[in-house]
C-alpha cells in the first residue's frame, strides 16, 4: 500500500508511507503465520468479527530486504502481479530518494492512482 500523507514538515507537502499488506480469510491463518515466520518481520492482526487476518510489513528495510526478494522469487499471478510491480517501483524510487523530488512525488501519485481497486483495464 502506498499512502500519501499531507504534511508541513517538507517543501513538497507530502510524506510517502509504504506498507505491504496481505489479507486472507481466517481459515488461512496458518499460511499467514508461516509467511510471517519465514520473512521474520511484520505484524498480524486477526479480525474475528469479519473472519479475516491481515499481515502488514511497514519497515522499509524489511520490505526491500525480505518482502521484495520473496515475491520476486515466488511470483504473484493475476491482476495482483500488476499491483506488486507498481508497489515495487515505488519502493525502489524511495530507495533512490526520488520521492523527495517534485517529479518523483508526482510519479508516485500517478502510480498510486492506478493501483489496486483503482486500476483501469
Amino acid at each position: 500500500m502506498v499512502t500519501l500523507i499531507k504534511t508541513t514538515s517538507n517543501q513538497l507537502g507530502y510524506w510517502v508511507q509504504l506498507s505491504f499488506q496481505l489479507t486472507q480469510h481466517t481459515r488461512d491463518i496458518e499460511l499467514i503465520n508461516n509467511l510471517k515466520k519465514y520473512l521474520e518481520c511484520g505484524q498480524t492482526t486477526v479480525y474475528n468479527d469479519h473472519n479475516f487476518i491481515k499481515y502488514v510489513v511497514s519497515n522499509i528495510s524489511d520490505i526491500m530486504g525480505k518482502v521484495l526478494p520473496f515475491f520476486d522469487k515466488y511470483s504473484i499471478v493475476g491482476v495482483k502481479s500488476q499491483d506488486y510491480e507498481d508497489f515495487k517501483q515505488v519502493v525502489l524510487m524511495m530507495k533512490d530518494k526520488k520521492h523527495l523530488t517534485p517529479e518523483g512525488l508526482n510519479l508516485i501519485k500517478n502510480i498510486k492512482e492506478g493501483m489496486n481497486k483503482l486500476r483501469k483495464d
